[in-house]
């Protein structure tokens, strides 16, 4: 793995001036979506819905697993996604199964939560791989060696996890066609049949759910086109000097929610996904990890489509102060979505 990511560093290793791209304006809107085609039982039963669910809270100041924090009426964020599904499941009399990415991070504390739901839901977990981090001063070198340390390679190793995993066939054998996956802190990101019915009628093969920039998502990954191919642009690939028109709101209106809908067919363990250097300092060591993103796999799935979504579908929980927004001002209705108090 450390030698895959390191191949693909050397070989696509580029900063993207912001002269050579154009952001990606015409695409599908949500709101012009029609629904004139009612899913029936067997083409839901052809969709699993995916957790990204390997990261700790650090950033809300937790050590523990983010996904078993609670949030809201003493519910974890794990507690409100698989009963999200588990109403799905009984509104549309389906049987959706759910899949966690977690990581060594957060299996154990994962686990204890979900044998509340064994006899209610199918759910089925793999773990991300881990890489081990690269010295700075190295890492241009031909022969590099590898610190003592490991790291989870970023979302993007998504793709090649499960692939590898017993998960994959096990959904391939029971039938499914198509993955909803999104980020366990994005309460707002649940099942749309809309969505659904427009990615399955159309056969799409990767479909990536995009908003409205505002000035609180300024730094988010946005769609470009960039020498003639398609591309999620993000902050770590921009030169230094290009930051402040990256961050231009009107230049670049649309930034990417980590939503994404994939044929399951369309899954490898051979993306050549763009490979972003994260640098580090440990115990005093100026090291860098090698990470990838979801989305990226935007550039190399041939026709990928994109959507702009609403607002309703995006809202995530990355620091104390929309945790206690959270806490404060939000409840569950009876599908556990949530409702303004």
């Amino acid at each position: 793995m450390n030698d895959k990511y390191y191949e693909l560093y050397k070989n696509y290793k580029t900063d993207f001036s912001i002269s050579e791209v154009e952001p990606i304006l015409n695409f599908t809107n949500y709101n012009t979506l029609d629904n004139l085609n009612s899913m029936n039982k067997d083409e839901l039963n052809k969709l699993a819905i995916v957790k990204l669910n390997g990261g700790l809270g650090t950033t809300m100041k937790c050590s523990k697993a983010k996904g078993c924090l609670e949030v809201i009426e003493n519910k974890t964020f794990l507690d409100i996604f698989i009963n999200q599904v588990i109403s799905v499941n009984k509104k549309f009399s389906c049987n959706i199964p759910i899949v966690l990415m977690n990581s060594e991070y957060t299996e154990t504390d994962t686990q204890v939560i979900l044998d509340k739901y064994s006899e209610q839901i199918d759910i089925y977990c793999f773990n991300q791989e881990f890489l081990y981090r690269y010295y700075e001063e190295e890492l241009e070198n031909d022969v590099v060696r590898l610190h003592g340390t490991r790291y989870p390679p970023g979302t993007g190793n998504f793709y090649e996890s499960l692939y590898n995993s017993k998960v994959y066939g096990l959904l391939k054998e029971r039938g499914i066609e198509y993955l909803f996956i999104s980020n366990i802190d994005n309460l707002y990101a649940t099942f749309d049949n809309k969505i659904y019915n427009y990615v399955y009628e159309n056969k799409i093969p990767f479909l990536m759910e995009v908003c409205k920039r505002t000035e609180t998502d300024k730094k988010g990954g946005t769609p470009v086109i960039w020498k003639n191919r398609y591309h999620l642009l993000e902050l770590a690939q921009v030169n230094s000097v290009d930051i402040d028109d990256f961050t231009n709101i009107n230049k670049f209106p649309y930034f990417n929610t980590n939503n994404f809908w994939i044929r399951v067919d369309e899954i490898k363990n051979d993306f050549d996904l763009y490979i972003i250097s994260n640098k580090k300092t440990i115990n005093n060591e100026k090291l860098v990890q090698l990470e990838s993103v979801i989305g990226s796999a935007y550039s190399v799935i041939n026709d990928s489509k994109i959507i702009e979504i609403n607002r309703n579908r995006f809202f995530p929980v990355k620091t104390l102060d929309d945790y206690d927004n959270i806490k404060q001002n939000y409840l569950l209705d009876e599908g556990f979505n949530l409702q303004k108090k």
